[in-house]
């Protein structure tokens, strides 16, 4: 068993893998047709083989369609049992290739157990799990279902067998049972009797147990409410799964069955009998079977009582849906709280409380729904209902519009009840149980309106670390800023920052507590830190920015700054611009700075020396060098992560490209914007910045020339341009530029153009 439950683990988290996660179901019919069936984990020489196979070629009888059967081809066979992401794709050839009219997948999977059953012994067991996948991968079903061995064995009982059958393709095909109902009223619950045994060997008995139970429900108080039917089917009911697909054709919502009935032919019959609830969500409290012994079938009333508990239940929920409070109370109400379990009396009252209440709610009507909660909360004596109640009356008060007398009656409760949840935390109590009632509490203890009465933070919401994470740290963190506890919040950063070193948060409270302490070392350490493993957080390199210029440091100020504003442009800030002369100087003649233009590394784990010799082979030398110089945080040796942005251009020094051997316009101007994120530049701009003869029909470039893509606003250098086409020799002739740095600038070409790069 140990062996099928890893093979059905690892080939699901395969399935994970290569398809991601999976997709919910919308309910819609799946349509069958160019389906492959496949048993996936089922070998030849495993024992339930035979019984799969058969199973499976039920599957495929009862999904009555065109099925393209593959199973027995050798080497797809070969591919599927050694599925991995790396030959999905050959699979995937395959299902093309060969099998042209291929739209999805059915994967069959089996795993085999023990059990026990309603006697308590033990029983063979078979869960089929049913996934259907697209195409393209998508999942579009994944369920599964359990079968008694004996009801699917090759010598099971064909009816039974194929109506379970029946059944677990309806469910995995989203498909409903096309026989119709026996059942006339849609508007009563719907109860469908099974017929009992046989009684064989009683020939005299005019006793008929279904007739007794029908006769019985129909005189009850309830009997407006419900409509019964006996089933007069052959086969006996034999056990639950019976039950619940003889319920399920006849469209019933309540199945009343006998796993044992005896008739002692003097007028004493005995019965153990079931009840099945059909179509029940998992919202109903009511156990989906339930148990009652009865001696003499005219002796029902604690089975009635049973019964009525049922219909009223599903008469109340449904009026609910329907938004029909006035029924929907009747029927809660008339369930008497003395047949309730504790828990089935909370869920009563909590749907009374919830039923009615809104921002347009009368005064009398909140006190109404309050005693409804407070007993919900008085019964289970947990905090569980206290907190849902805490949040319904929480997304109340968010609402504007509402009377002052309401609001403040509403605040009154909540205070009330979120003083009384607050003050009985601690060790021993149940609550709260997981992570998300913890961060409620939390979230609960940061309350403005609370903290007065509050006064100081909680030992037992600071010193629990049974719900320790990255969401709830923070949250601590948060509250003990809030009550200006800075000792505890650094210490609880620091836990942070040693057991999730990867979360950015931690080091960036503690990088601004050591600024307020006037640290600046110690901040932009941390902010570093932070930045690490938040690079794309504008925020933090607005921050690092701003760190920097307090340590004076311009250069790193501006490249932090221009980081921050290109993934955030809202950030721009006009007084920061201008102490690092960012902003537009109109005598200089120079461009406004252009938006900060980056490359995005494709590659994972790739050296800083790596990309930057991409650059330069890419873009030539002078750029691998300004793009070094922009990106100076970084070293060579340091790893750079796939996705990460290299700066490109910061709108001071020009953006390059060097013309290599075949390059034209066109193709130059497809690879730049192709590479650099937000460049937009066309042809006619490449034509116009660099000056180049030849028009916009036939420009003219050469290899090794350096062509102007962005101007630079404070650039070391100076853009020339002239009104006529002239060559390198030219321009050493008419300015004071020597012939080798003439040519660094502009590149080893013989080519004429009116656009030059000269060094001031």
């Amino acid at each position: 068993m140990g062996l099928q439950l890893r093979t059905v683990f690892i080939f699901f988290i395969l399935i994970t893998l290569m398809f991601g996660v999976i997709q919910a179901q919308d309910g819609n019919v799946i349509d069958c047709e160019g389906m492959i069936v496949y048993n996936y984990n089922v070998s030849p020489d495993n024992p339930i083989a035979p019984i799969a196979r058969e199973f499976r070629n039920d599957v495929i009888e009862n999904l009555n369609c065109n099925i393209i059967d593959h199973t027995m081809d050798a080497t797809l066979i070969a591919l599927l049992e050694e599925l991995t992401p790396r030959n999905q794709s050959e699979i995937d050839s395959l299902f093309r290739t060969k099998y042209s009219s291929y739209q999805k997948t059915m994967f069959l999977v089996y795993q085999k157990f023990t059990r026990k059953n309603w006697e308590g012994k033990d029983e063979e067991a078979i869960r089929v799990r049913v996934q259907i996948r697209s195409k393209s991968g998508l999942t579009i079903n994944d369920k599964h279902r359990d079968f008694d061995l004996k009801n699917i064995s090759l010598n099971a009982p064909d009816k039974k067998k194929q109506a379970l059958i029946q059944a677990f393709v309806n469910d995995a095909m989203n498909r409903k049972s096309s026989e119709l109902s026996s059942f006339e009223s849609p508007n009563r619950t719907h109860v469908l009797v099974a017929n009992f045994r046989d009684l064989k060997n009683c020939p005299n008995s005019i006793r008929k147990p279904e007739q007794s139970i029908k006769n019985f429900l129909e005189r009850s108080e309830y009997g407006d409410y419900i409509e019964v039917v006996i089933d007069n089917d052959e086969n006996d009911v034999m056990n639950s799964a019976d039950a619940i697909l003889r319920g399920a054709k006849k469209g019933a919502d309540i199945v009343v069955w006998s796993r044992e009935y005896n008739d002692y032919c003097d007028k004493i019959d005995k019965a153990y009998m079931d009840f099945e609830l059909l179509g029940n969500d998992k919202q109903d409290f009511l156990d989906s079977r339930m148990s009652e012994r009865m001696i003499s079938a005219d002796e029902l009333s604690n089975f009635t009582m049973e019964l009525g508990r049922i219909v009223y239940w599903l008469k109340g929920r449904y009026a609910m849906q329907k938004k029909d409070w006035k029924n929907a109370q009747y029927f809660l109400k008339r369930l008497p709280d003395s047949i309730l379990t504790n828990k089935e009396k909370v869920e009563k009252y909590f749907l009374l409380g919830s039923m009615r209440i809104s921002p347009r709610m009368t005064q009398s009507e909140f006190i109404t729904c309050k005693r409804y909660f407070n007993i919900c909360i008085d019964v289970e004596r947990d905090n569980f209902f206290r907190m849902e109640w805490l949040q319904i009356l929480k997304s109340i008060l968010a609402v504007d519009e509402m009377r002052p007398s309401l609001r403040k009656m509403i605040d009154d409760e909540y205070s009330k009840q979120a003083i009384k949840l607050l003050k009985s935390l601690n060790p021993a109590s149940s609550f709260p149980s997981n992570r998300d009632e913890f961060l409620f509490c939390l979230s609960l203890a940061k309350d403005k309106r609370l903290k007065e009465i509050l006064d100081q933070p909680l030992d037992f919401l600071i010193d629990n670390e049974n719900f320790n994470s990255p969401g709830v740290l923070k949250e601590k963190i948060k509250y003990l800023d809030v009550y200006k506890n800075i000792r505890l919040a650094k210490g609880q950063a620091e836990v942070m920052c040693r057991d999730y070193p990867q979360n950015p948060f931690g080091y960036q409270y503690l990088s601004e507590q050591f600024e307020k302490d006037s640290k600046i070392e110690e901040a932009l350490s941390y902010a570093l830190k932070a930045k690490k493993f938040g690079s794309n957080n504008a925020e933090l390199n607005i921050r690092l920015a701003k760190l920097y210029l307090k340590k004076n440091s311009a250069d790193s100020c501006r490249y932090y700054y221009l980081m921050g504003i290109y993934l955030d442009p809202s950030l721009k800030e006009e007084a920061l611009e201008k102490k690092l002369g960012l902003f537009n100087h109109l005598e200089s003649g120079n461009p406004s700075p252009k938006k900060l233009l980056t490359y995005t590394v494709k590659n994972p784990n790739q050296s800083f020396k790596q990309i930057l010799d991409w650059i330069g082979e890419k873009f030539g030398e002078d750029m691998k060098q300004k793009v070094k110089k922009l990106n100076f945080q970084y070293d060579d040796d340091d790893i750079i992560k796939k996705n990460e942005k290299m700066i490109l251009y910061d709108g001071s020094s020009e953006l390059t490209y060097t013309v290599k051997l075949k390059d034209n316009v066109n193709n130059i101007k497809d690879f730049l914007n192709k590479k650099i994120r937000n460049l937009d530049v066309s042809s006619e701009d490449i034509i116009s910045l660099n000056g180049l003869p030849g028009g916009a029909n036939n420009p003219m470039i050469c290899p090794n020339q350096i062509l102007i893509i962005k101007k630079g606003m404070n650039s070391e250098n100076r853009l020339v341009t002239f009104n006529q086409f002239l060559s390198v020799d030219e321009i050493v002739t008419r300015l004071n530029q020597t012939e080798t740095k003439l040519k660094h600038l502009n590149g080893e070409s013989e080519c004429k153009k009116k656009c030059w790069i000269i060094a001031r």
